[in-house]
């Protein structure tokens, strides 16, 4: 009996929801095998990214977007990333500040992260290389790829929630930043 209250409960929760009107995030397929990125990362590693986080935060991204929609239907109608870039227009009321900021971003990182990273092409090997492509750029910009280990770790470890650091290349100027975390360039 608790069992099926339970899913009565999930189905009209779902259902309420699908009619509101919201905007509902979906998980998104990777794009590529769960394997696709080994000997790097296995795909238990993988399953567990995506089939567990990444799941969890497109849920609870949605059960928070339902509760905005209580104290302003205007900002409802933002997307993910427009409200994460204006997180002081969210009410704090009942941790929904917090809970937009945790799975929305959350959700975000993930959805970037099946995104930039690509299944290992050996016949494209240089790229990892200390006198080409982002090896190179590294050891440039942090003087050692050691250096740049430790600096990425520590800003990492520093951050908000789950500690995402992103390293971005200045296509400008094709030259790495010398720090890392909140240093984004366009």
């Amino acid at each position: 009996v608790r069992g099926s209250t339970k899913m009565l409960c999930f189905f009209i929760f779902l259902l309420v929801f699908s009619v509101s009107g919201l905007k509902q995030y979906q998980l998104p397929p990777l794009p590529y095998d769960y394997d696709a990125l080994e000997p790097f990362i296995d795909s238990e590693t993988m399953r567990l990214h995506h089939d567990k986080h990444h799941a969890a935060y497109t849920s609870n991204l949605n059960i928070a977007l339902s509760k905005l929609e209580n104290y302003d239907a205007s900002l409802s109608d933002l997307d993910i990333e427009s409200l994460l870039g204006n997180l002081n227009s969210i009410p704090t009321e009942n941790g929904l500040r917090f809970a937009i900021q945790n799975h929305g971003g959350g959700y975000v990182n993930h959805d970037h992260y099946w995104k930039v990273m690509k299944p290992y092409d050996p016949n494209n090997d240089v790229v990892l290389s200390s006198r080409q492509g982002i090896g190179k750029a590294i050891n440039e910009a942090f003087e050692s790829f050691e250096k740049f280990q430790k600096t990425f770790n520590d800003t990492a470890k520093s951050l908000f929630g789950s500690g995402w650091a992103f390293l971005y290349l200045d296509t400008h100027d094709r030259q790495l930043p010398r720090c890392v975390g909140t240093c984004l360039l366009s």
